[in-house]
């Protein structure tokens, strides 16, 4: 059955007949709080607080134990840990072994001993904050990867109804888009009184959420492989979601509705797969201390390229709607859009040339540092 009998032989409802409203807002609103708060409470009750590993004393002096005077034992890694290049060692030891206030003298570490190197991959920490932060090169390049990225996304997930819409009334009139059958999991044969239209717009915001479900899991998950076994850093992932964005956006700007849920699905596991990295990177490249504040001021990229993107959208389709006798119509076609997903495209290469840079500059420093 092609998709212009099943949406012509749509019958819509009267406005007597309750089942119009085919989105229960106040349900869906209801369903959203009560479920936020269930799932925050029951992450309450598992929650686990773990307090930082502290120097330990001696119960007889009551003081605190030196390094000296310690056991040799494995020392905890943490964000004090000095991180040394391999040709300073020999200075290191002279200026350990020289500066000792209590005349104790330290041991020094065995030659061989492998240098230093934090489980997760990084060597270098900008511990910064404020004036300081907003002045950094990298900071900024990730405000602006912020905009671009989480406007796409914010985008496409806000505005995918109205593509399916132009879509399908473009298939259906006869447009330049060649026919394409429903998938058998959304045929109706309109006897409730719902378009077959619906069911897809459905279809398409389950798949957002379930891939931007996967795209964390795999951005965590692939991260923590990558730093363990390769000694990646977490910020390659972002030039990956990038260019997983951008072809979101191509294949939104020619796909038919058969096609489309590509859209859906690539935009779901990039947008999952970028915040699924991008407040650990800020702990990693900025420090963990200063983590908080930073990843607050980095937000606003967000609500700030959400606003943009949407209102981009918003005005490319009232700009492409056609009039008769004066009268605004209803646009259908890849036309409706094609200029927002165009802009849309040039901030996803945007994103991933200075996310590229980020990645760059931060393996060079690591092996400087290394």
């Amino acid at each position: 059955m092609k998709v212009g009998d099943l949406v012509n032989n749509y019958k819509p409802t009267t406005p007597e007949d309750p089942r119009e409203e085919e989105l229960d807002t106040t349900g869906f609103l209801l369903f959203l709080g009560v479920a936020g708060g269930i799932i925050n409470g029951l992450s309450v009750l598992g929650m686990n607080i773990l307090t930082p590993p502290t120097r330990t004393t001696d119960p007889e002096s009551n003081t605190t134990v030196t390094p000296a005077s310690a056991p040799p034992q494995t020392s905890l890694l943490s964000e004090e840990t000095p991180l040394l290049r391999e040709n300073t060692t020999t200075d290191t030891l002279a200026s350990r072994q020289s500066d000792n206030t209590f005349g104790t003298q330290a041991p020094a570490p065995a030659v061989n001993d492998p240098p230093i190197k934090p489980r997760d991959g990084r060597r270098y920490v900008r511990s910064i904050s404020g004036k300081e932060f907003f002045m950094d090169r990298d900071a900024q390049s990730f405000f602006v990867i912020m905009i671009c990225l989480a406007g796409t996304g914010l985008m496409i997930v806000n505005s995918i109804s109205a593509m399916v819409d132009a879509v399908a009334g473009a298939e259906r009139g006869g447009g330049s888009g060649t026919p394409v059958l429903f998938s058998a999991a959304f045929r109706g044969d309109g006897d409730d009184g719902k378009s077959p239209v619906a069911s897809i717009r459905a279809a398409h915001v389950a798949l957002i959420s379930l891939s931007s479900y996967v795209g964390r899991i795999l951005a965590g998950f692939g991260s923590d492989v990558a730093i363990v076994k390769y000694g990646a850093h977490r910020v390659y992932c972002m030039p990956i979601a990038a260019i997983c964005m951008g072809l979101a956006q191509v294949v939104g700007l020619f796909a038919n509705l058969q096609w489309l849920y590509l859209t859906s699905i690539l935009t779901g596991l990039a947008y999952g797969g970028f915040f699924g990295v991008a407040g650990t990177v800020v702990a990693e490249l900025w420090g963990a201390e200063t983590c908080g504040q930073n990843w607050g001021w980095l937000s606003w990229g967000s609500a700030v390229g959400g606003m943009l993107f949407n209102l981009l959208f918003g005005l490319v389709m009232d700009a492409e709607r056609p009039e008769v006798d004066g009268v605004p119509q209803v646009c259908y076609g890849h036309h409706c859009y094609r200029w927002a997903l165009l802009v849309s495209l040039g901030a996803c290469v945007l994103s991933c040339a200075l996310s590229t840079r980020m990645a760059l500059r931060q393996r060079a420093l690591d092996q400087y540092y290394s």
